[in-house]
């Protein structure tokens, strides 16, 4: 084949890869958690934002359980609404994601994008083998990987908790 012909052929594979990336986003769209929010006057606040799943149900209500009657309001959304809130407004901030194409929720890109510098965010992204993490790209997050596996539930909990109590003090 003349070099014509191959570099035609190599840039359509890239075209296809690329443009590809973004489709599972597109084709299984996942559903946000059910809104909802634990007010107490002149609490510290959490905010929780993730999309459906009995694992992120799970850890969510893991994260309830530990900070109910205390002095800690917890705001969950769905990451349709992320942004919409400000992480200045809240002492920490956990972001329950999935992995898809090697990359983060577009919500959470553009969150991410918009407060590159609050270092009070937490990100737990699953992936299938629960190995991937976001690149940072000079952003301040705090990042956490895990499949989603119940089992799990309790363990990244934990840690996920032992971040927001560091962010608490």
């Amino acid at each position: 084949m003349n070099l014509v012909i191959k570099t035609i052929i190599v840039f359509c594979l890239l075209m296809f890869q690329v443009s590809c990336l973004s489709v599972p986003h597109l084709i299984w769209p996942q559903e946000d958690v059910i809104a909802r929010q634990i007010q107490i006057e002149e609490a510290k606040r959490i905010l929780i934002a993730a999309r459906q799943s009995d694992f992120k149900e799970e850890i969510i209500n893991a994260i309830i359980e530990k900070y109910n009657g205390t002095q800690i309001a917890v705001k969950i959304i769905g990451l349709n609404d992320i942004g919409q809130e400000s992480p200045e407004n809240y002492k920490a901030v956990i972001v329950l994601n999935t992995c898809m194409s090697w990359d983060m929720d577009r919500n959470v890109n553009s969150f991410l994008k918009a407060y590159p510098n609050s270092d009070n965010i937490i990100i737990l992204t699953t992936s299938g083998d629960g190995g991937w993490l976001p690149k940072k790209k000079g952003r301040q997050f705090d990042a956490i990987s895990s499949a989603s596996k119940i089992a799990d539930v309790d363990k990244i909990s934990k840690e996920i908790i032992e971040k927001i109590n560091h962010l608490l003090n």
